[in-house]
């Protein structure tokens, strides 16, 4: 089973590095206005769309999968929001120019072409718009006969240093570019208990399904295997 897939049957809401702990420290640190219009990519189950709309805020949310988005809509029912959400490609995002005052991605960008995600990022964002985009980077560079098996396993498209990650988004015309929150990747299981999920829905008999319990358990080995060479960013960047 695929390390997306297993998210999804398991209905995770926070597998981004630092999970929801570091969403909500994200959200109090840079204090987004509550007149933004905001696109969250790849949301996932929803928690931090949910989240900023319980708090006031206008979202719109999209994501390529459909088993995330139906436990998405699933947790925004559940709460009584009205949040738009769209099953859609973050390299092809069904929106027009000049739309979105912020765009916020967790853990998204890694897994589709990285040039042409930020560039949709870019078009779509209103001029004086930020993208906040928390991102896996490659703290050393990894053996060559490690990298097939992580890439593997992730379905990553890239990987890339800090350094580049910030080259790529200037060559794209972004202002101002800057990271935040810069750390090398751990695992920490203190989120669960600080931030439980309530509303998170797992498959049915997930705990009996053999293929999800291995793969979630190859996560956990493939962490500590790679977590010297491994961090995680929060991207910001404007657009003129």
């Amino acid at each position: 089973m695929s390390y997306l897939k297993m998210l999804s049957q398991f209905g995770a809401s926070s597998a981004h590095p630092g999970g929801f702990s570091a969403t909500l420290e994200q959200l109090q640190h840079f204090n987004i206005s509550k007149e933004s219009n905001i696109l969250e990519v790849g949301c996932g189950t929803g928690r931090t769309s949910c989240f900023l709309s319980k708090n006031g805020y206008q979202i719109t949310a999209i994501d390529i999968d459909t088993d995330m988005l139906k436990k998405a809509k699933k947790r925004a029912e559940a709460q009584e929001l009205n949040i738009n959400f769209v099953e859609a490609d973050v390299c092809c995002l069904p929106f027009k120019d000049n739309q979105f005052d912020v765009i916020l991605a967790e853990s998204v960008t890694n897994f589709a072409d990285y040039h042409t995600a930020l560039s949709e990022y870019y078009r779509v964002l209103k001029s004086g718009g930020t993208l906040y985009d928390r991102e896996i980077v490659e703290v050393i560079p990894i053996p060559s006969d490690l990298r097939p098996p992580l890439f593997d396993f992730f379905a990553f498209r890239q990987l890339a240093s800090l350094d580049q990650w910030k080259s790529l988004l200037n060559s794209i015309k972004y202002n101002h570019v800057s990271s935040w929150d810069y750390s090398l990747l751990v695992l920490d299981n203190r989120d669960q208990v600080n931030h439980p999920d309530e509303f998170q829905y797992p498959d049915s008999h997930i705990f009996t399904n053999f293929q999800a319990l291995q793969t979630s358990f190859e996560y956990i080995d493939f962490i500590n295997t790679y977590k010297e060479y491994l961090g995680s960013v929060v991207l910001i960047g404007s657009k003129p």
